[in-house]
């Protein structure tokens, strides 16, 4: 498997699967060919990024010319203390970051009604299979075939 160069796994249903071609292209670096695409360099470093942490920090730390442990991520919060800072303290039921808005229920039985039907969403999705050509039609055309349609159905 080392020096493979393409691989079709075309209509597997695990091709389906958003990682799908990620998770390939990590595993197999020699692949340049997936599925009658070809692979580009962004999905190979997507792909390095997403599978091998450490190997990602230490390229990008390169740029530095030193060793870094923690992730690089800017700084957003200021480590000098401002008096606009000082303002945004509050109480510990007041905090800044709570973003949700909690509406109160009167009675309790209403709050778990709202509760269980946000709970109570079920999802189904499968391929459209009335829209996939059929063997001989694949065989005729050797063309790339766009990205199957799912069909979702939600129960409530």
């Amino acid at each position: 498997m080392i020096s493979l160069q393409t691989l079709n796994l075309f209509r597997n249903p695990l091709s389906q699967d958003p990682g799908y071609r990620l998770y390939v292209t990590y595993f197999l670096p020699s692949v340049q060919l997936l599925d009658r695409k070809k692979v580009t360099q962004k999905e190979r470093e997507s792909a390095l990024h997403i599978y091998n942490h450490e190997r990602s920090r230490v390229l990008q730390s390169i740029g530095f010319g030193k060793r870094i442990d923690m992730p690089l991520v800017a700084k957003t919060v200021s480590t000098r203390s401002t008096p606009c800072a000082k303002s945004l303290l509050r109480s510990p039921g007041h905090e800044v970051a709570n973003h949700i808005n909690k509406v109160p229920f009167e009675n309790p039985e209403d709050a778990v009604f709202v509760r269980a039907m946000k709970r109570s969403i079920m999802e189904f999705s499968s391929v459209d299979w009335n829209k996939i050509s059929t063997c001989l039609g694949i065989r005729l055309e050797n063309k790339p075939e766009e990205p199957h349609e799912k069909l979702t159905v939600k129960f409530r």
